[in-house]
């Protein structure tokens, strides 16, 4: 763990402390833990997501935990994507007892994320002990628990938690965590999770006053951290550029809040004129048909004006043709203008491999990602491989022909502006953890919060280190290997 300056032992606090341990090195496989240490001897422990890892370099870590999931307290999920929900499974296998808590449109997208992911997850597992079954699946969901925004509960003796909304996607929180006991100042923690301030489907809510005036620590996310300003906004322009020069476009985009953010864009550009209502959309992937499906049934909660977000002459490729579309749309003679919105977001998993497999050698196509790629991922390959080049997409060797793009305009990750005038509000901020982002991001978001928030203390959580906290904010730092003792 990296810090700017170490807040010096308080003697009165010696024996209240909260010690705070990421589980995951970079952006994915998500996980804290967070043990507090109460005067009278006793421990708290609670763990705040459960993520599987998406980056090859850190796939083995998907199959343990430094931890002893039996003595958890309890469970918090900020939000429902695989990188932060994937190994509840193999959480619950090996021993947590408790409750897991999320919002109410987490627990009603719970069951989708966690079951789909488990399928893709399998076919990984060739030749090696499955993490976790479907049973186990379903004891989650049987330990899942609701909470709504705004009110504080008290979860442990001792422990209250708060949700607050979060526009990273819908039904996302933060968690406020605050840890009580006579005669001493509470510990505050907030953890932001994947945190934007508004997205397409989600407005912005402004933290109460109650919260800002706190003593408080923060684990901030810092994904973006390392880019300031906004990003470019390329998407639409190259739609209509595609579009215009009889191109298929495959757009690969994550199943929830991505998916629908792009055909959201898409009905915008059909309503404005930019884009003709005979070009035929078509969404492909079971998990992006399911999520949209709820959102189209209003089963989730979605911001005024964004209800209508289906544009004209969409199809369900899994619901209008299957597995027969799906080739109809792959056929080397199909050289219709068209529209395919396929998972997964990386192009790894999922219909999109397929479509990527077709068209990455056609140089009528444009393949679109709309999200970020980790390294290893399909995505990321192909941003790699120059035109011509020879690639392999689903164990097949194609040269690349296709037109490839990128954007982060849809992201669901704010970038460092953003995140310093998150910071910014709060009146006293006693430490700053940065968390999930890649290793130099996260050193160079530390600078920025060191040099323009100033805040006490400002730290790093990474697999290595981890934090011990006070009601004044960092008292030390401790090794890894430390966690387990906890």
């Amino acid at each position: 763990m990296t810090t700017t300056t170490l807040a010096p032992q308080t003697k009165n606090y010696r024996q209240f402390n909260c010690y705070i341990q990421a589980m995951h090195e970079e952006i994915t496989g998500s996980c804290i833990l967070a043990v507090c240490v109460f005067p009278d001897g006793r421990k708290i422990k609670f763990v705040v997501d459960c993520g599987n890892y998406q980056e090859e370099k850190y796939m083995d870590y998907n199959y343990t935990f430094p931890f002893n999931p039996e003595s958890v307290d309890f469970v918090l999920l900020t939000h429902n994507h695989a990188d932060h929900t994937g190994r509840l499974g193999l959480l619950k296998k090996l021993g947590y007892p408790g409750k897991i808590y999320c919002t109410y449109d987490e627990c009603n997208l719970l069951p989708l994320a966690i079951f789909d992911n488990y399928h893709v997850m399998s076919k990984e597992w060739k030749g090696k002990t499955p993490l976790f079954g479907e049973n186990d699946l379903r004891a989650v969901l049987e330990k899942r628990e609701a909470l709504p925004f705004g009110k504080t509960i008290e979860i442990v003796d001792r422990v209250k938690v708060t949700a607050f909304p979060n526009a990273h996607l819908t039904g996302a929180a933060m968690y406020l965590v605050q840890m009580e006991f006579p005669e001493y100042e509470s510990i505050n923690v907030l953890f932001t999770g994947d945190w934007k301030r508004e997205s397409t489907f989600v407005a912005e809510v402004p933290l109460p006053e109650w919260v800002k005036k706190l003593p408080l620590t923060i684990i901030q996310e810092a994904t973006y951290g390392d880019r300031a300003g906004q990003p470019v906004k390329c998407f639409t322009n190259n739609v209509r550029n595609a579009i215009l020069s009889g191109k298929t476009m495959v757009i690969p985009a994550f199943s929830l809040g991505r998916s629908q953010e792009v055909l959201f864009t898409l009905k915008q550009m059909q309503d404005s004129g930019e884009l003709d209502v005979a070009v035929p959309i078509y969404l492909d992937g079971r998990l992006a048909t399911n999520y949209t499906e709820l959102f189209v049934n209003h089963k989730v909660t979605m911001r005024e004006g964004t209800e209508d977000f289906l544009p004209h002459n969409c199809k369900f490729v899994v619901r209008q043709g299957g597995s027969e579309l799906r080739r109809e749309l792959c056929a080397h003679e199909n050289k219709q203008t068209k529209i395919i919105v396929s998972s997964s977001g990386m192009g790894t998993h999922g219909p999109a491999t397929r479509y990527i497999t077709q068209y990455i050698s056609r140089d009528d196509a444009l393949i679109h990602f709309t999200g970020f790629c980790a390294p290893g991922s399909l995505g990321a390959e192909l941003s790699n491989a120059k035109d011509g080049e020879t690639v392999i997409t689903a164990g097949v060797l194609r040269p690349k022909n296709a037109q490839i793009e990128y954007t982060e305009e849809f992201s669901g990750h704010a970038r460092q502006d953003e995140l310093l005038e998150f910071l910014e509000q709060f009146e006293n901020l006693k430490l700053v953890l940065i968390n999930h982002g890649t290793i130099e991001g996260k050193e160079i978001y530390a600078r920025m919060v060191n040099e323009v928030i100033s805040p006490k203390d400002v730290g790093i959580l990474s697999q290595e280190w981890g934090a011990r906290i006070n009601p004044h904010g960092l008292v030390k730092t401790y090794a890894t290997k430390y966690a387990a003792k906890l």
